[in-house]
């Protein structure tokens, strides 16, 4: 074919471009699509009864420094994948620290996020969700505003076994 080079470069970048469209739109279908995890399917083994009786200060460095927050929990029963009771603060502006207490020896577990408007969770699925889609939902709608792209509902599984806390994706 007798094409000119330029002709050849145009049609690259229009073949090109035409493909990454394409992709982005079969993206933003499958990501509006995706159903988000439900906490059936992150199912606790067992789901305790066991009111937390203590909690192990040495546990974790930070424990001491929210004393008062986590010794309000003796007494109550785990709220979270069977044995744990989640605890949660505010540390500013639309900011919650999250922490677990295992009410079989009574350490503390804080989670690697803090939240902007809080978490939601079950005491028989290892599913914990950060800034839940109903909370963002009203967010939104009181501020009038769009949603921001800094304010995401994010899945988290626990991890029985590394006692600690995996992103769902």
């Amino acid at each position: 074919m007798n094409t000119p080079s330029g002709t050849n470069f145009c049609m690259c970048r229009v073949v090109i471009w035409s493909a990454l469209t394409c992709l982005l739109a079969w993206e933003t279908t499958l990501a509006a699509t995706t159903k988000p995890p439900m906490f059936e399917e992150y199912p606790a083994k067992i789901v305790s009864v066991q009111e937390i009786s203590k909690v192990d200060w040495a546990s974790h460095p930070d424990a001491k420094i929210f004393h008062t927050r986590l010794r309000e929990a003796i007494g109550q029963k785990p709220d979270f994948a069977g044995y744990y009771k989640v605890v949660t603060w505010g540390c500013g502006t639309m900011c919650q620290t999250t922490a677990l207490i295992d009410a079989r020896d009574g350490k503390v577990y804080f989670a690697p996020f803090t939240s902007l408007l809080g978490v939601e969770h079950r005491a028989n699925s290892r599913l914990l969700v950060e800034n839940p889609p109903a909370e963002v939902k009203a967010y939104v709608k009181d501020s009038g505003e769009p949603k921001p792209k800094w304010l995401e509902t994010i899945y988290w599984q626990w991890d029985e076994d590394q006692k600690s806390f995996q992103r769902v994706t």
